[in-house]
């Protein structure tokens, strides 16, 4: 009550202004919820005279908001590096970790197609390959030499996924990469060694 009062105070100092308010407050189940209130003092209007509250509960929208900002931190500080293009194959996002392994910014990938990196070492038919698994809505897994916009080259472990709307349409598509040129070279080395 305290808390409402103080408010209709503020309204009252500041006519036609919009008072904007969040509190937690008890729900009658036990449970804390957290609302948002805009208070409107219309006191000196031709109208309604008095103070006008319009009041909504915003706890779930918060919960989705937080899942959301957690979820957007483990992909941008994750140890993969991530992709997700348009239904076209033109790329939306990347995080950090793509940067890292590619040289390419966000902006710079933004609305560019993943042949950005291709080193021109994969053969078509991988492509071709990679494209018919996910437009089926499978999930694609292999290898690929790629080409990082120094012009080094690098290999990835790709996993390619489709994403769905809730109609079951796909969207997007999402790329899960992990830089494994170290591997690959021990392995060369280790080959070669044995070939002597």
């Amino acid at each position: 009550r305290a808390f409402v009062a103080e408010r209709i105070q503020e309204s009252r100092r500041r006519p036609g202004e919009q008072v904007p308010v969040h509190a937690h407050l008890l729900h009658k189940n036990g449970s804390w919820r957290l609302f948002e209130g805009i208070f409107t003092n219309l006191l000196g209007g031709p109208g309604v005279r008095g103070i006008v509250v319009n009041i909504r509960d915003i706890t779930d929208q918060r919960r989705a908001e937080e899942q959301v900002r957690l979820l957007t931190l483990a992909v941008e500080q994750g140890p993969a590096a991530v992709l997700m293009t348009d239904r076209s194959g033109n790329m939306d996002y990347v995080n950090r970790k793509f940067t890292e392994d590619t040289g390419y910014t966000l902006e710079e990938a933004r609305g560019k197609n993943p042949r950005i990196l291709a080193s021109g070492l994969t053969p078509v038919t991988q492509y071709e390959q990679l494209w018919k698994t996910i437009v089926s809505g499978s999930v694609y897994r292999g290898e690929m030499q790629n080409r990082r916009k120094d012009g080094s080259l690098f290999w990835n472990d790709l996993q390619l996924s489709a994403v769905r709307d809730d109609a079951g349409e796909i969207t997007h598509f999402l790329g899960v990469q992990t830089d494994i040129t170290d591997r690959k070279l021990s392995q060369a080395a280790l080959a070669e060694s044995n070939a002597r």
